[in-house]
């Protein structure tokens, strides 16, 4: 489960990057990796503390002859890692590239040359090879973090040129920024990259849509699939380059495109960012059937309906439902109740 955290939390989460190099190095006690480290002994117990809170789990085996323990990850480096990543929303780092050191580091040297001008040109037959992948995982990351300074997905043509990357892009990956950075971060996603023709339409669109949504939802959101509806807004949409799916196909409405790819599983009402929730005919029967499952959520039978306070509606998220004016309401608990509960209260006065 992803959890979401405060600022001041993620800067300690961040140091335990390090501190799980160092445990990975073998088993050592925590006296050791304090030291190694420059920390006290008090605050690598609370990181440990803080690994096994982000369910990464420690080997800890006591030492017979004194009051000391190891310390040794369970799983491997790489997995470790990655669940950091997904617990802080950090993408996952570039594919290293597999060829020698040596290698990479010419290749660093030709690329520098090229950029500081010493050479007009990359060397002919640069690309033309079978290496051309793992050359451009040494490339890529470099440029990425010296001379573009941006993130993969926000990466333009433009950019790209700057780089002095733009003929293997055009001659090799048809003219494409997208397909050129997914060589080194297949991770990402076309969407991310900005405006894509005819993504949302055509053979297959509705699949590629069910993808996008998934992915924003299960990969890309801080929150459980529970705290979706009281959470997701048009602004997750937009942040991940989804708006243009979001407005063009979902009327702006996070709940159409979650319902689109998680048919039946949430109800329109449970969505706080939800515009027109409480709107017409449909309006009506939300609110019935929200009331009545916050009603049976708080364990109160239909003949203790007077126990139901206002406080309750602002527990829920239903205040909205008190004010709207197609319902009618006018922030009284006993007409809301009356729609909802028509049989407790002989015939109903409000509502359709």
């Amino acid at each position: 489960m992803k959890r979401e955290l405060q600022v001041t939390d993620r800067k300690t989460y961040l140091k335990l990057y390090d501190f799980c190099i160092v445990l990975n190095r073998g088993s050592g006690t925590t006296d050791d990796i304090a030291q190694e480290l420059g920390i006290t002994i008090r605050t690598a117990e609370r990181r440990l503390a803080l690994l096994k809170q982000a369910g990464i789990e420690i080997d800890r085996t006591r030492e017979s002859w004194e009051n000391r323990y190891t310390n040794k990850l369970k799983e491997p480096l790489e997995t470790v890692l990655k669940k950091l990543d997904a617990l802080l929303g950090i993408r996952p780092h570039p594919v290293p590239s597999l060829l020698p050191e040596e290698k990479q580091e010419e290749i660093l040297r030709t690329y520098n040359d090229l950029l500081e001008g010493r050479i007009r040109h990359w060397p002919y037959h640069f690309f033309d090879c079978k290496e051309r992948e793992e050359k451009l995982r040494v490339i890529i990351p470099h440029a990425l973090e010296e001379i573009i300074k941006k993130a993969p997905a926000k990466t333009r043509r433009k950019d790209l040129e700057k780089a002095k990357l733009s003929r293997v892009r055009d001659i090799h990956y048809k003219g494409s920024a997208y397909r050129l950075l997914k060589t080194t971060y297949p991770w990402l996603q076309p969407w991310e990259m900005g405006k894509v023709r005819r993504m949302w339409s055509g053979k297959g669109a509705d699949e590629r849509k069910k993808q996008a949504i998934t992915w924003l939802v299960e990969e890309m959101l801080p929150y459980t699939l529970e705290e979706l509806p009281e959470r997701i807004s048009v602004d997750d949409f937009v942040r991940h380059g989804l708006g243009g799916l979001l407005c063009g196909h979902f009327n702006t409405s996070p709940y159409e495109a979650v319902n689109f790819a998680y048919p039946g599983r949430f109800k329109k009402w449970q969505f706080y960012y939800s515009r027109d929730k409480w709107s017409g005919k449909e309006g009506f029967e939300n609110a019935r059937e929200a009331i009545r499952a916050m009603v049976e959520d708080l364990g109160i039978s239909p003949s203790e309906l007077k126990k139901v306070k206002v406080e309750h509606f602002e527990k829920y998220r239903l205040s909205g439902l008190l004010t709207s004016k197609n319902l009618g309401f006018r922030r009284s608990i006993k007409r809301a109740l009356q729609h909802a509960y028509p049989e407790a209260y002989g015939k109903e006065k409000t509502g359709k």
